[in-house]
């Protein structure tokens, strides 16, 4: 339906995605066995096993990295999820769940590619082929922050920065404190189902 050539149905589409969106978030099967295996890698008592994937070369398919000063105190992985599927083996269930939590995000961004192109009146593949998505990378990057240290004035998860790439998909743990940053300078807090 939301590539209908009828308006009517892309309009009822749209609404239901938006309906689907706000009350369930996307996928949420796979959100919550991708939020559970998250949760599962960044363990305390496994930290050794993530110092493999320690990031030396920013090259590298899977980096982990460990920051602890005054302004932050976090971990973080980022894994590219295509063209070609990365993840470490352990826990195993984090790595199934990422794989099909990818593969439908990514058919969603292709859908998405799909509908802008036909709404500015282009062939629907016109934005996959300019861009040449199929050939691209999807990263998946994650960050587990820690409370804020004692010393620091109560900051905690990351600095402003900016998360570049024609689609950027957010999830949030059930810390909450997401925030982007609107039109007129303000930051809003995100909450994301």
């Amino acid at each position: 339906m939301l590539f209908s050539n009828d308006p009517d149905q892309r309009c009822k589409a749209l609404h239901y995605l938006n309906h689907v969106s706000q009350n369930y978030g996307c996928f949420p099967r796979f959100r919550e066995c991708t939020l559970k295996g998250i949760s599962d890698f960044f363990d305390p008592t496994e930290v050794k096993d993530r110092r493999l994937y320690e990031g030396k070369n920013p090259m590298d398919r899977i980096r982990w990295g460990l920051s602890s000063s005054l302004e932050e105190n976090r971990e973080h992985l980022k894994v590219v999820v295509h063209p070609q599927f990365h993840c470490p083996p352990k826990p195993a269930h984090f790595s199934v769940a990422l794989e099909e939590y990818s593969k439908r995000l990514r058919e969603v961004e292709l859908g998405l590619a799909k509908a802008m192109s036909r709404a500015l009146g282009y062939d629907e593949c016109f934005i996959e082929k300019a861009l040449n998505l199929e050939s691209g990378f999807d990263v998946f990057v994650t960050n587990h922050n820690y409370p804020p240290n004692f010393k620091s004035e109560g900051s905690m998860g990351l600095a402003d920065h900016t998360d570049p790439g024609l689609f950027v998909s957010l999830i949030q743990d059930v810390n909450g404190g997401l925030q982007v940053l609107y039109h007129n300078g303000q930051w809003l807090e995100v909450h994301a189902p």
